[in-house]
């Protein structure tokens, strides 16, 4: 894993493990809580902070997503019904994928 990046790993984990308390919380209510990664988002304030190297290596390895298409999957988890998934860490919920591993 190397020691790059540490406080934004430590931020994922913090959010992965809220995820699951409060999901476990409120496990008897019709709550339900998920984590949503809605991957690389084509915006202003993404891309004003990437180098022109990192421009080039998403550009060729990475597909940036519309706002509007990340945040499909928030919408659909926000609109489930009492019976729906909880606790689960999602990516784009339209591909078998969907579901991501923590």
């Amino acid at each position: 894993m190397g020691g790059t990046m540490v406080p934004y790993r430590l931020s994922k984990v913090s959010l992965n493990a809220l995820t699951r308390i409060i999901s476990d919380e409120t496990k008897d209510s019709n709550i339900l809580v998920n984590c949503v990664c809605p991957g690389m988002v084509d915006t202003d304030g993404f891309n004003a902070n990437l180098t022109p190297q990192m421009k080039q290596f998403f550009a060729s390895q990475v597909q940036m997503r519309s706002a509007f298409d990340a945040s499909e999957t928030a919408v659909w988890l926000a609109t489930l019904g009492d019976d729906g998934p909880r606790g689960l860490f999602w990516g784009d919920y339209t591909t078998p994928k969907g579901q991501l591993s923590w």
